[in-house]
Formats: structure tokens, sequence, C-alpha cells
């Protein structure tokens, strides 16, 4: 579960400009919504109700605004919640199978409407793949995505360290990283995009 699932993030992208239809609804967005709804039920009654999360529970509103900025609160048709990596590529796939669009949050910090969110599709959001831990002899950290990069210098701050990382602790590793990752230390060692070892690829 270390490192972050930038291929998810890519193919996300890559459906969700696919199949987003913006403007006014058609009865294909109908088509389209009711499609996501039935699939996101049948998701719930095979995962459960802790890690796909529909509008009628209780605690979906609270995770659909659980982006920093009002501007990024949308209505996904439900919310993944997931524990596992295998359990992301396995919901990716079945997305894709069935040509409903989703979007990937790690802590949400954009402002921008549908970079962390998205409307008639499923989020995924990565907030429980937050591990980090250091190795002091080859002095890399793994990190999961939805590490807060709070988190991740108070595990290097036992070694008296530091890393190319956020400027902002609340901000996710993977949505930082993935837009390149402006860091105090960037005038001497690039952006934190250009000092990643290795990723983990789900699919």
């Amino acid at each position: 579960m270390s490192a972050a699932a930038f291929l998810a993030v890519a193919l996300a992208l890559l459906y969700r400009t696919a199949l987003s239809n913006p403007g006014n609804a058609t009865g294909n967005d109908h088509a389209i919504a009711d499609r996501a709804a039935a699939l996101c039920g049948q998701l719930q009654d095979h995962l459960g109700p802790s890690r796909i999360v529909l509008p009628s529970n209780p605690e979906y509103t609270e995770l659909r605004e659980d982006n920093w900025s009002q501007t990024a609160w949308r209505r996904p048709s439900c919310i993944a919640s997931l524990n596992a990596t295998a359990e992301i590529a396995s919901l990716v796939s079945v997305l894709a199978d069935n040509q409903i669009a989703f979007a990937i949050r790690y802590r949400g910090h954009s402002p921008n409407p549908h970079d962390s969110n998205i409307d008639t599709g499923v989020l995924i959001a990565l907030a429980n793949f937050d591990e980090v831990s250091s190795d002091a002899g080859t002095g890399l950290v793994s990190m999961g995505p939805g590490a807060r990069w709070e988190a991740v210098y108070g595990e290097l701050d036992k070694y008296n360290r530091s890393m190319v990382g956020g400027r902002v602790m609340d901000v996710g590793v993977g949505g930082l990283t993935l837009g390149s990752g402006l860091s105090y230390l960037s005038d001497l060692y690039v952006l934190a995009c250009d000092n990643v070892v290795s990723y983990e690829d789900l699919l």
C-alpha cells in the first residue's frame, strides 16, 4: 500500500474527458446517471456501506464536501472509501468496463471544481491510504497517496531530516506530487515529482 496510485489518476482523467458531457442535461445524461446509480448500488451490496457510500447514507454529505474549497464540492453517484490497492484496481476495472466516469481524491486541496470530485460518477477517496514509513539506512520514505505532509515531516523529524515536499501541512502527498510539487527546497532539488524513486502500479 506504499507509493501513489497515479495510473488510476491518469485513467480517471481519460474517462472523465471521454464520458463527461458539460452543459444542459440530456436524455443520455439521465441514462448515464441511472447506470451510475445502479452500479453504485451493486457495489455497496458487494462491499458494504462503509466502503461504498450512497447519497442516502448519513455520511455522504460530509464525505462529498471533504474538499478544502466549496468550489470543489460536487455530487458523485457514490463515494468509494477503500482500504486496499487491490480493491482500487478492481473498482477501476469495473468502472471502465461499465463506462462509468470517476474521479480520484487524495486530500482534496485543489479549488478546481473537477480536480478531485465529480458529478454523476464515482468518487474514489484515498484518505485511508495515509501510511508513512522511512528507512534510515537508505534515506527513502514510503508514503501512501492520502498521507498529509504534516505526517511525512513528523516521520522525518525522528531522524532530523527533511525532503522536497509540500509547503502546506494538510495538503495530500498524491495531489501535490501529481501537480509537480513546489517545495521550499525546489531551488536546490527541483520539484517533488523529480525526487520520486518509484510508484506502485495498481493496474
